[in-house]
């Protein structure tokens, strides 16, 4: 795997912007449909670098167009640890349902804590700052500065989208970590092209 393209994509995606518009949406479907699109976008940089073809997916009209089940399922094949894909398809499931249930009343309990098992089922002990979803919480601040609210796993006054934002915070770091591991075992050769 090449970490440097991993990196370089990552650092294009502008997930900065994209992670504040979500932790501060009202609406559900909003909060879904960015954490689908990031997550995808992380999984794009995954196989790229795997493939060690920053533009393997092209450009404009020259773009391949692959769904998410597709891509996830590519990116598993390239050594995309496991249970981040189970995540993933959890994750899928439900921007899925968002999209296609008529009656979807928002991000069902059962869900949030299947993520969170999984999630927290992956653990990189090397790394100290890789801490259990429910170690994590956030603070939000209004405009001028006051604290809006502080959320958490834990919490039942945390509303589900923005416990799964703090899923897909735990997701990407660990992400993070996997792929800074993979450059360590690589003696920071970033071309080298070995398995995970």
């Amino acid at each position: 795997m090449n970490t440097q393209i991993f990196t370089n994509l990552v650092g294009e995606l502008g997930l900065p912007g994209m992670t504040l518009q979500t932790a501060f949406t009202e609406d559900d479907i909003g909060a879904i449909l960015r954490i689908h699109l990031m997550t995808e976008k992380l999984v794009e940089s995954w196989i790229c670098a795997a493939c060690n073809q920053a533009n393997f997916f092209g450009n404009g009209e020259d773009r391949i167009k692959i769904d998410y089940d597709a891509k996830i399922k590519i990116a598993k094949n390239l050594s995309f640890p496991s249970a981040l894909y189970n995540a993933l398809k959890t994750i899928n499931k439900i921007r899925n349902d968002a999209a296609h249930l008529h009656n979807f009343s928002g991000i069902p309990n059962n869900k949030i804590d299947s993520l969170k098992d999984t999630l927290n089922g992956y653990r990189l002990d090397e790394y100290k700052d890789d801490k259990h979803s429910d170690e994590i919480p956030i603070e939000l601040y209004n405009s001028d500065g006051s604290i809006k609210g502080t959320y958490s796993m834990n919490s039942s006054e945390t509303p589900n989208r923005l416990k799964l934002f703090l899923l897909f915070m735990m997701f990407q770091t660990k992400l993070i970590l996997t792929v800074s591991r993979i450059h360590l075992a690589q003696g920071a050769n970033p071309a080298n092209n070995s398995p995970v």
